[in-house]
């Protein structure tokens, strides 16, 4: 079994802020998009143009959606920040906010080294992934964490 737990260091709880705002930016955008497609039907099916005006009211909504994780940074990361992940039995185990989310190792795209903590990256979603500090492996060896996923591990710096 492999565990990592404890405090995320700040440079890793920014890379989580920009994780959650990407998603963030995606369904605010998507939403927005499908939203104001509905209006301009309704307006333009009604001739009622007036309620053209919501566009604005929905470019709103999705600036402050996108920008959200800023306006709180600390609750945002207590939010979105793991208690625990847990490899075993070919199964990950991401513990956030007292859920418990598993996922087969072999939905597992590929597992990026940046140095002080692997990206572990699956298939879908594809916008975030598992940040797992290296100094915060409590049970296991990072030479059998490597030794998992090495035909997908990619070094970076």
């Amino acid at each position: 079994m492999i565990e990592f737990y404890g405090d995320l260091s700040d440079k890793n709880k920014r890379i989580l802020l920009k994780f959650n705002m990407l998603t963030n930016m995606v369904a605010g955008l998507s939403t927005c998009i499908i939203f104001t497609a509905i209006t301009i039907i309704i307006a333009a099916v009604s001739n009622y143009w007036i309620i053209a005006w919501l566009i604005l009211l929905y470019i709103a909504v999705t600036i402050l959606a996108i920008c959200s994780p800023y306006f709180q940074k600390e609750k945002t990361v207590q939010l979105i920040m793991p208690e625990k992940i847990s490899i075993s039995d070919e199964t990950i185990y991401y513990s956030i906010n007292n859920r418990l989310i598993t996922k087969p190792i072999s939905y597992v795209k590929k597992v990026i080294d940046y140095g002080d903590h692997y990206l572990i990256k699956f298939s879908f979603p594809k916008l975030d992934g598992y940040l797992c500090q290296k100094n915060l492996l409590k049970s296991g060896s990072l030479t059998e964490f490597e030794d998992l996923f090495s035909d997908r591990l990619v070094k970076q710096s």
